[in-house]
């Protein structure tokens, strides 16, 4: 540092010393310092070059609701620029983004998601989601009118209140990052949705997808995409199964307890049907079942309903209507089945 910018900051109010560094004496000052450079590199591509630090900034500050993120957002909206040219302004910046020779995949990978949520967030009602992504991220060079090349796309870590769910309809994915992205399985698939090999998703499922609402098939991924875990083969069979497999599999299993039309309390291991779904066991549903007291024993060579869950069960077999405990335990081994 120059000698007299170093010592002119020596008595300056707004800083503080920590070692050999200067920074700013309280939050808000450091804030509105990162507010105001990343406004001033949005609207104005060439003041400053990308270091690794801003890509730092805008990856760990840009963070949806911080305080970096709402004081951006204020900036942005008390200005003059209409959503065209902002829209140019991020697409700039995320191309420049990406072309970075960065040794941090997950630093660029992480910006990228932060500028997408930062803007989706910032488009008015009449502008989807959809239409910002192919503005973005879309290839000019391929020419399909059915189908979109998306490049680059990453979305990682975002929260679940955002309720983000996608139109991925027509839409051909390369390079692109999915983590921990728990409503992703709730977007909108068709079977022009593509991820291809140059793709990573994990970190995907959510317990409150419902198998039998969700577009997403196998034809959507190639089979080699990788990933921090291997769940998405898994979820996207439960799903193909429609989530119904398991509720098949159970109106045999209390069948089995039925003896001349009435449903009786116990019987022996060997009554209950086969269980072919994945690779969980017959015990360990008898286990799961029990304790949410759908059964009240078990034993080596017999198993007993609970008394007061007979009526619910009844339902079950002669109507199909789910009761709580039930859904409980089917949710319970979806669980099993995508974690094994």
């Amino acid at each position: 540092m120059h000698k007299y910018i170093e010592e002119s900051l020596k008595d300056n109010p707004f800083f503080s010393i920590k070692g050999e560094r200067y920074i700013f004496r309280f939050d808000f000052y450091n804030h509105f310092f990162r507010i105001n450079a990343l406004y001033s590199k949005l609207i104005h591509p060439k003041s400053f070059d990308l270091t690794d630090s801003f890509l730092s900034m805008i990856s760990t500050g840009l963070i949806y609701n911080s305080a970096i993120f709402v004081g951006l957002k204020n900036k942005i909206e008390k200005s003059e620029l209409s959503w065209e040219q902002l829209l140019t302004c991020f697409k700039v910046l995320l191309d420049e983004i990406n072309c970075l020779q960065n040794n941090s995949s997950l630093l660029i990978n992480k910006a990228v998601s932060n500028l997408f949520v930062f803007i989706n967030d910032l488009k008015n009602k009449n502008v989807t989601t959809r239409s910002v992504i192919i503005e973005l991220f879309s290839d000019r060079n391929y020419s399909d009118k059915e189908l979109f090349a998306i490049q680059n796309f990453h979305l990682l870590d975002i929260p679940e209140l955002l309720n983000l769910q996608i139109d991925f309809s027509d839409f051909y994915f390369t390079n692109s990052v999915i983590d921990n992205y728990t409503m992703f399985l709730n977007c909108q698939f068709n079977e022009n949705t593509y991820f291809d090999n140059t793709c990573k998703i994990s970190k995907v499922y959510n317990e409150k997808l419902d198998f039998r609402t969700s577009t997403a098939t196998s034809k959507n991924f190639d089979n080699y995409i990788t990933g921090l875990d291997n769940t998405l083969l898994k979820i996207v069979e439960l799903i193909e199964s429609g989530g119904e497999e398991l509720a098949a599999y159970f109106r045999r299993y209390f069948r089995a307890f039925q003896k001349n039309n009435k449903l009786m309390e116990k019987i022996s291991l060997n009554e209950l049907p086969v269980l072919k779904i994945g690779t969980i066991t017959l015990n360990e549903v008898n286990i799961i079942l029990l304790n949410h007291s759908i059964l009240s024993h078990i034993d080596k060579d017999s198993i007993q309903l609970n008394h007061d869950k007979k009526s619910k069960i009844l339902k079950f077999i002669n109507q199909n209507l789910l009761f709580r405990e039930l859904s409980l335990s089917l949710r319970e081994i979806e669980n099993l089945q995508i974690k094994v």
